[in-house]
C-alpha cells in the first residue's frame, strides 16, 4: 500500500533529487513487498503440495505488460503523467488492501511445520547455497538485459525502425509470462533441476541467434526463447533458497532476493562495455551466464511430483 501512495510523491516531485529520493523509497518497498509476496506463496506452495509459485511469477509478468501497455496508453491520449501515476497509485492501494484481506493463512499450518523441522534437521553449507544464489543472480541478470537493451539493439544493430523498438520487450515478456504460467505443471513432472538446466541451455541458444544473425525475426525469435528459457529460473531459486537447511524460515528466501537485485545492475556495466567496444561484444555476457547456470542447476532440485494413482 506504501508502494502505490510513493507513486503520488513521485508525481509531485519537484526536482531531480526530489525524485531521486521518491525512487529510492519506491526501490525498498518493492523489495520488501517482493519478499512477502513469494514468502506467502510458498506457504501456499507447501499447503497445496505442488508448484505454484511459477504461475505466481507468471501473474507478476501479467502485470508488467498491463502497467506497459497502460503507460503507452496513457501517453498516446495525453494523459499528464501527474494524474496516470496518481490513478495507479490508488489502484496499487485498493487492490493490495483486497489481497491483505484475502490472503491470510493459519498462523502455522501442517506443512509450514514439517518444512521447518526439515530445515533445523539439516546442516547448513556454504557452497549449495551460494550455487543456488548463483542461480537466482543469473535469471535476474537476463531478465534485465532483454528488457533494458532489447530495443536498443533491435535500432542500433538490427536496424529497425524507433517504432519497432517496443517489440523486444512485449515479445520477451509475453514468452516470459507464458513459460511461467505452464511452469509449474512443468516442474511437477520433471522438478526444477531438469526445467533450469533446459532453460539454460534455450536461453544460451536464443542470445546465441539474437547476436550471430542480427535480423528483426531472428531477433526477436532469440528473445522468445530467452524468455521460455529463464521463466523458472528465479521461481526455482527462491523456493530453493527458501528451504535451505540450517536457516530460519525466511532468512534463505530473503538472501536471494537481495542477491537477485544486484543481477539487476548488470545493463549499467553492459552499457560502458558497449562504449567501449559494441552492444554485440556486450551483450555476450548474456549467453556466458546462461551457461554458468547450467552447472548450478542440479543445487535447486526438488523431486517431481509423484504422478496421482487412478
Amino acid at each position: 500500500m506504501l508502494l502505490g501512495l510513493n507513486l503520488v510523491l513521485i508525481a509531485l516531485a519537484s526536482d531531480g533529487w526530489t525524485l531521486a529520493a521518491a525512487l529510492f523509497i519506491a526501490g525498498v518497498l518493492d523489495s520488501t513487498g517482493d519478499i512477502a509476496n513469494n514468502a506467502h506463496g510458498l506457504r501456499v506452495q507447501r499447503a497445496m503440495g505442488r508448484s505454484v509459485i511459477s504461475g505466481l511469477h507468471g501473474v507478476w509478468s501479467v502485470g508488467a505488460i498491463v502497467g506497459g501497455l497502460g503507460a503507452a496508453l496513457a501517453v498516446a491520449q495525453g494523459v499528464p503523467m501527474g494524474a496516470q501515476l496518481v490513478t495507479t497509485g490508488v489502484l496499487i492501494v485498493l487492490l493490495s488492501a483486497a489481497a491483505g484481506v484475502l490472503a491470510r493463512l493459519p498462523a502455522t499450518t501442517d506443512a509450514d511445520e514439517t518444512a521447518t523441522a526439515a530445515r533445523a534437521a539439516g546442516r547448513f553449507t556454504l557452497w549449495p547455497f551460494l550455487a543456488i544464489l548463483g542461480v537466482g543472480l543469473g535469471g535476474a541478470l537476463l531478465e534485465d538485459v532483454v528488457s533494458t537493451w532489447g530495443g536498443i539493439y533491435l535500432v542500433d544493430i538490427v536496424g529497425a525502425g524507433a517504432d519497432t523498438a517496443g517489440t523486444a520487450f512485449i515479445v520477451f515478456m509475453c514468452a516470459l509470462t507464458v513459460g511461467r504460467l505452464v511452469g509449474d505443471r512443468a516442474i511437477d513432472r520433471w522438478g526444477t533441476g531438469r526445467m533450469v538446466t533446459v532453460g539454460a541451455i534455450a536461453t544460451a541458444a536464443g542470445f546465441t541467434l539474437a547476436l550471430a544473425a542480427p535480423w528483426l525475426w531472428t531477433t526477436l525469435t532469440g528473445f522468445v526463447l530467452v524468455g521460455i528459457g529463464i521463466a523458472t529460473m528465479i521461481p526455482s531459486a527462491m523456493e530453493a533458497a527458501d528451504r535451505a537447511p540450517g536457516l530460519r524460515a525466511g532468512v534463505g528466501l530473503t538472501i536471494s532476493s537481495l542477491v537477485m537485485r544486484i543481477g539487476f545492475l548488470a545493463p549499467p556495466l553492459i552499457g560502458a562495455v558497449a562504449d567501449a567496444s559494441s552492444l554485440r561484444v556486450a551483450l555476450l555476457i548474456a549467453p556466458i551466464a546462461a551457461l554458468a547456470v547450467i552447472p548450478l542447476a542440479r543445487v535447486t532440485t526438488r523431486a517431481p511430483r509423484p504422478a496421482a494413482r487412478s
